[in-house]
């Protein structure tokens, strides 16, 4: 698509557009792609101060924490809120300045108040995050309110831009929305994938590596359990963790504990890892669309990782790595075991996971593909 578009997008974000820190960075990444590509006029966030947030988690209090989490998540009230203060934020550009408004997420509903093209790009919505994450597991009056209010911002759009497939299925299935207007465009990685992507693997190292700050989330023990009987058959095989907090390993395991991205110091720690290992490994027990199984793609990496939510659109099965059951230790060794013994086999299906990578998980083809609809939308051929 041509660096000139004709779409004048304003921007509307749950979190600061500015700040790569913030929603594992795909805001920003996808506010700075648009903006590089001048199809963004502006974005901005309308999240209030931190005493107004404490105000709004403490409407939603329930003595069990757990349930307050999940309680807060699903605030109907609070995503009121943001819908007035980002109509308020609307109202102070001249409409002259921009033909069509993207959000992120739910959070806003302006269907009242703003009457042209309007579009959404979502990486979950509260039906699949209510069957997928036990964090999300509100209260049934709750998570009906929720349900019925993001029903309403769903269907008051021109265009749903879904991350996978799984999802774009969940607004038509679960929330009526017509199939015309729900598209699949994926997501890239949250930062310079040249930190990645330049990078040669040696796939003889026998190093298993696994991305995640939610250790258990993760499928964290079902790896370990897995990696039990990699061991026997694999005994100069490790497996290398990069996010769970400082515990009692196993021998075997090496783990450098929570790093961030952000800080180049500790990005190098998690290039390195990358760079050093051959396979990929994420049992994950719950995930919408894990940044980390693109970032290995983008590292060349083989991926093992479960058959759920939106992974198959990333992980071929037989092809850019292995899809297996959930809570399947023996089915994650026997996959881990037969790459770490064929070094062919993992640059094969690295280097095909990497193609895939660049054909579709870079935000550059993501925008390029948003753009096309909304021009496509707001009856512009470009």
């Amino acid at each position: 698509m041509s660096s000139k578009h004709q779409a004048k997008l304003l921007g509307m974000s749950s979190t600061d557009p500015s700040n790569p820190c913030t929603a594992t960075g795909s805001r920003f990444y996808l506010w700075s792609t648009l903006r590089q590509k001048g199809a963004l006029v502006d974005a901005f966030s309308p999240y209030p101060s931190e005493l107004m947030v404490k105000f709004f988690k403490l409407l939603s209090f329930k003595p069990d924490v757990q349930l307050w989490k999940a309680n807060w998540h699903s605030s109907v009230k609070f995503r009121r809120y943001l819908s007035a203060a980002a109509i308020k934020r609307i109202k102070q550009y001249d409409h002259g300045y921009f033909n069509s408004i993207l959000q992120t997420g739910a959070y806003f509903d302006i269907s009242a108040y703003w009457k042209g093209y309007k579009a959404l790009i979502a990486d979950n919505n509260c039906m699949v995050a209510h069957a997928t994450n036990i964090d999300y597991k509100s209260p049934e009056s709750s998570f009906q309110r929720h349900y019925e209010y993001e029903k309403r911002v769903y269907n008051s759009m021109d265009h749903i831009f879904s991350y996978n497939s799984l999802l774009a299925r969940s607004f038509i299935e679960d929330f009526g929305c017509s199939e015309k207007k729900v598209k699949v465009v994926y997501a890239g990685v949250n930062f310079d994938e040249r930190l990645l992507s330049n990078q040669r693997n040696d796939y003889n190292s026998k190093t298993v590596l696994f991305s995640g700050f939610n250790f258990k989330g993760k499928g964290g023990e079902i790896l370990l359990e897995a990696f039990e009987h990699v061991i026997r058959e694999c005994p100069d095989a490790r497996l290398v963790l990069l996010g769970p907090a400082k515990r009692n390993f196993p021998d075997f395991v090496l783990n450098h504990g929570p790093l961030l991205q952000t800080d180049p110091e500790q990005m190098s720690i998690i290039s390195e890892c990358y760079r050093n290992a051959s396979v990929f490994a994420l049992p994950t027990l719950g995930d919408a669309f894990p940044n980390v199984i693109r970032e290995a793609m983008a590292a060349r990496l083989p991926c093992v990782a479960s058959d759920t939510t939106g992974i198959p659109d990333m992980v071929i099965d037989g092809v850019t790595g292995y899809l297996i059951p959930q809570r399947n230790p023996k089915a994650l060794a026997d996959r881990l075991l037969k790459l770490l013994k064929n070094p062919d086999l993992c640059r094969k299906m690295g280097e095909a996971g990497y193609k895939r990578y660049k054909d579709n998980f870079t935000w550059d083809s993501v925008c390029d593909k948003i753009l096309g609809h909304i021009n496509e939308g707001i009856g512009i051929n470009v």
